[in-house]
């Protein structure tokens, strides 16, 4: 059971409390892709924004791409969604979502679910919502085309993409030492594809007192 898990634990935060990943040492059997166990920092503020109201979800129908530990969904609920969808490709993440959604949080079962999701296959459901939502989604470069075919399957035609992302940067070197280079590439792709795919968005800085030395943007997109 995976409450008796030593490799998990629980945490609270922003009145949520959610099991995760504990420790750092690689477990194939339960890492599976070695990132969806763990709340990243713009999770949590992807969390505060809907708790804050700031993306609006009260009797909405909301999808969450890529939720690994569902925190966004269990927020969305608590604000009043009429129907959310937990989706996730790591079958440990789906199992860890159903302890935190309905164990740990005690969310009615009528108005949040747990799917499994392929980004790169068709949907398996015709299902649309209005809102998608997702956070840290972005960190390679073959994402971008993966990620808004993703949102593209399942945004009804009038819907809204929130998503937000923590810039990341590389160091280079200067004659003055290293330094961040000012561009996140995978990012950058993401916003390209957008465009060249006719969709309209905004990019605006979310102020997160958890990495004040990092961007955490939040990117707003519709058709």
């Amino acid at each position: 059971m995976l409450e008796n898990d030593p490799r998990f634990k629980t945490i609270e935060r922003e009145g949520i409390a959610v099991m995760v990943r504990d420790g750092q040492e690689y477990d194939a059997e339960v890492d599976f892709d070695g990132m969806s166990l763990q709340v990243w920092e713009g999770g949590w503020a992807l969390v505060r924004l809907i708790l804050e109201e700031r993306i609006q979800v009260k009797g909405l129908k909301v999808m969450e791409i890529g939720a690994g530990v569902g925190t966004a969904a269990i927020a969305c609920t608590q604000q009043g969604a009429d129907c959310v969808t937990a989706t996730e490709y790591n079958p440990v993440a789906l199992k860890v979502m159903e302890r935190n959604f309905f164990s740990l949080n005690e969310l009615p079962q009528q108005r949040i679910s747990v799917e499994h999701l392929d980004w790169s296959t068709p949907p398996v459901s015709s299902a649309l919502y209005d809102i998608v939502i997702g956070a840290d989604l972005i960190f390679t470069s073959q994402i971008p085309p993966l990620l808004l075919k993703a949102i593209d399957n399942h945004l009804s035609p009038t819907g809204s993409f929130y998503i937000t992302h923590q810039l990341r940067y590389t160091l280079v070197s200067t004659p003055r030492g290293p330094e961040k280079e000012t561009v996140d590439s995978a990012f950058e792709g993401f916003k390209k594809i957008l465009t060249e795919n006719s969709w309209t968005f905004t990019v605006t800085p979310v102020e997160w007192e958890a990495c004040p030395d990092d961007d955490i943007v939040l990117i707003e997109g519709k058709r």
